[in-house]
């Protein structure tokens, strides 16, 4: 019971014996003043109910009835934060829309959806032993050409084969792009999924891969928009390799591309990236992602080294990368207001090689295996809006490697604990901050009851982290007036 409830009822007791008592004993003499005092004590009791339910707990502020489960002495989620450091995410938070704001657990699994059913018909026929898959794809006729030879070992083969047979699902509805990666770096991405799942469940899908966090980058609306506000046509200086690869990727519209250093299939086959393959970088991308749920840099910075450690420990059970197969709704590409991809050169400057074809038709193309080559000899490539890529709710994406089953549920097992722990870390720290953010004292001692049910609850939660929560929580802003 919040000071304004008790401030309610100690003025009804007074109202009672003052005033309602006196009435009442007139009451008996007669059966008129009865009925005006019946009347009177309703609007009485109406009039401090409304006092007592229309002030805002927290601020003592008269701003609309409270929920009825405020007080509630169960703990408080705690919604993602973002510290002040990031400052790629605070420079235009204001225009962002916000994560969800309680993670939530493992509940009932859902009923699958036909197209989730069929995924998992064709992945159910992957064979763990490279070589036996390799032949199954070849006596299926997955491969319309002959193989390179420099692209003919089993471990290639399999996941070549494998994402053709993903293209083939989609080819009627979806344009199917590829993307190559290193091993490691593709644990950014699996690490991602598990968070959107946890945080942002309304965006989740499972035949999604998220590449980056939902709402923490700024995007252009369609690829015209960023052609146009990055100058990426007609600008021999454009080069969106560092300088703009946290809004845009590569991809091939061609499966075959194999341009050295400038194709999926060249970063698939070296299992490399041209940068992040580090344990420093990702650390560095580990952290920027989880300082978007948790409030301490040096808790952000533990948790980042285990996923750093999760990603290299994977790096070291292949050696080849991945292949995405990234599949766009052909609605999205062919409507210019939602279209997320354009073709482009190297470094991702838009293709004017082809004035007199219509960029679906040339796109129709290149998704049957026409070989198709810019003034300059090389095949041309597609860069993609991320952003929109991750938030368009019609993609389906697929990270698809060699890796054994077993191993791969082992692998899922550890990221499902790893963001477990940034999720009890959001929970904590949230709480924390919480207290900054109430002045009642009923209130600040059921947030340390939650606090101390929370760790007490949860032994992964380190001392020496807990005691950082609270050194480096965000200061609390007063508003003006």
């Amino acid at each position: 019971m919040n000071s304004i409830t008790l401030i309610a009822n100690q003025g009804w007791v007074l109202v009672k014996e003052r005033c309602i008592a006196p009435v009442l004993a007139l009451a008996e003499q007669n059966r008129m003043i009865l009925t005006i005092a019946t009347v009177a004590l309703a609007l009485i009791a109406l009039f401090f109910t409304i006092c007592s339910c229309c002030f805002n707990g927290k601020k003592g502020k008269f701003s609309g009835v409270i929920s009825p489960d405020f007080f509630d002495s169960k703990p408080i989620p705690a919604a993602p934060s973002v510290p002040p450091y990031l400052t790629s995410f605070n420079k235009n938070k204001d225009t962002l829309p916000k994560p969800a704001t309680v993670p939530t657990r493992a509940s009932t699994p859902p009923v699958l959806s036909k197209e989730e059913l069929d995924i998992a018909a064709i992945e159910g026929k992957w064979l763990d032993d490279c070589k036996a898959e390799s032949q199954r794809l070849k006596n299926a006729n997955v491969f319309a050409k002959s193989l390179p030879s420099n692209l003919n070992s089993n471990e290639i083969i399999s996941v070549l084969g494998r994402v053709l047979e993903l293209k083939n699902y989609y080819r009627d509805s979806h344009y199917v792009f590829t993307h190559g990666q290193a091993a490691a770096i593709s644990m950014v991405n699996t690490i991602n999924k598990e968070c959107v799942r946890r945080f942002t469940p309304n965006l989740y899908h499972s035949l999604k891969t998220y590449f980056r966090l939902p709402h923490t980058i700024v995007y252009s609306a369609n690829a015209k928009s960023f052609i146009t506000d990055y100058k990426a046509a007609n600008n021999p200086s454009f080069i969106d390799d560092g300088y703009h690869s946290d809004k845009i990727m590569s991809v091939d519209a061609q499966f075959w591309n194999e341009n050295g250093a400038e194709s999926a299939l060249y970063f698939f086959k070296a299992g490399t990236n041209i940068s992040f393959n580090s344990k420093e970088a990702l650390e560095k991308i580990f952290k920027s992602n989880f300082a978007n749920y948790i409030a301490s840099e040096s808790v952000c910075k533990m948790l980042a080294e285990k996923a750093a450690s999760l990603a290299l420990d994977k790096a070291k059970d292949t050696k080849i990368g991945v292949l995405y197969a990234i599949c766009i709704p052909k609605s999205v590409v062919k409507d210019d207001n939602k279209d997320l991809a354009y073709h482009c050169h190297p470094y991702g400057r838009v293709c004017d090689c082809f004035p007199y074809k219509n960029k679906i038709t040339l796109l129709e193309e290149m998704q049957k295996d026409v070989e198709i080559k810019c003034k300059n000899g090389m095949r041309t490539q597609y860069r993609i809006l991320t952003a929109r890529l991750t938030e368009e709710k019609g993609v389906r994406s697929f990270q698809v490697d060699c890796l054994p089953k077993a191993t791969k549920r082992k692998y899922e097992e550890r990221v499902k604990e790893l963001v477990n722990l940034v999720v009890l870390y959001s929970q904590l720290s949230g709480l924390i901050e919480s207290m900054d953010e109430t002045t009642f004292d009923e209130d600040i001692i059921l947030l340390q009851q939650s606090i101390q049910s929370l760790i007490e609850a949860s032994p992964q939660l380190e001392k020496k982290y807990i005691d950082l929560l609270y050194k480096e929580k965000k200061p609390l802003v007063i508003p003006k007036g």
